[in-house]
């Protein structure tokens, strides 16, 4: 799965996976790792949420924009 955004975006990350990786463009502040396929965190202010849950396959987030 992959989403883009604008690179001004701001947002908070839940991600989980069983065995897909995430791929990111965006400077995630981490907040919770359990593994490569647990991630929690923030990118700015992170007033909306984006929750991306797989079972096999990569998430990609795409930056764009200026």
């Amino acid at each position: 799965m992959e989403l883009k955004l604008p690179k001004k975006s701001e947002f908070k990350l839940d991600f989980d996976s069983t065995s897909g990786d995430l791929k990111n463009d965006f400077p995630i502040k981490i907040t919770e790792e359990t593994d490569k396929h647990e991630i929690k965190g923030t990118v700015g202010n992170g007033n909306k949420t984006i929750k991306i849950d797989t079972t096999s396959g990569n998430a990609i987030l795409n930056a764009f924009g200026e």
